[in-house]
């Protein structure tokens, strides 16, 4: 996941998918965009995709999420701001767990994880704080994904047939609208 697209990174050479890589790409950023959603954070217009670049295999495109500085602001809307960052960015690597754990590999997650570690740092003294805060969080993502799986199974069959999704079809994906009832619609 990452915050926007990088201009530089269209012009260079894409990278090849194989081997169902392309499938646990697709459950990866959804994963990230549905709890983002969950969460009330808006997508940006670029919404989310898994057609590789460079120096990744998709990513979603996230307006921001809080204000404040996390190094001098100490207060809850600021707490709560990283905790949500956190929780997005170890969404990714949740929903493709469990859509596939083999195809989650040591070194892929790494980035979206080394970014919660940061972002926790700012509210811990030390990793005798950080590593519970940071499994607590964890936590309640593998909860949000479990009860939220239809949604992500939905936004990552989106991603594999389109590549790429807007913000508004991803948040229609997850938060669909219910069937007219025509017992009670009239067309005048």
């Amino acid at each position: 996941m990452r915050r926007s697209p990088s201009p530089q990174v269209s012009e260079k050479k894409p990278v090849k998918l194989g081997g169902g890589q392309e499938e646990a790409s697709a459950y990866h950023e959804a994963g990230h965009a549905v709890v983002a959603v969950l969460l009330g954070i808006r997508l940006g217009k670029e919404g989310a995709s898994i057609i590789p670049e460079c120096d990744t295999e998709g990513w979603v495109h996230l307006r921001k999420g809080f204000s404040g500085n996390p190094k001098y602001d100490n207060n809850i809307k600021v707490r709560d701001g990283l905790e949500t960052r956190v929780m997005i960015s170890l969404a990714g690597e949740t929903a493709q767990r469990r859509f596939w754990p083999s195809s989650v590999r040591s070194y892929e997650g790494m980035s979206d994880r080394h970014h919660a570690v940061n972002e926790l740092s700012y509210l811990t003294s030390s990793p005798e704080e950080l590593e519970p805060y940071l499994r607590w969080l964890d936590i309640r993502v593998n909860r949000m994904i479990a009860c939220h799986w239809k949604q992500t199974t939905t936004v990552a069959n989106a991603l594999l047939e389109k590549k790429r999704l807007s913000a508004k079809e991803v948040l229609a994906l997850v938060y669909p609208l219910p069937p007219i009832n025509p017992r009670y619609h009239t067309d005048k």
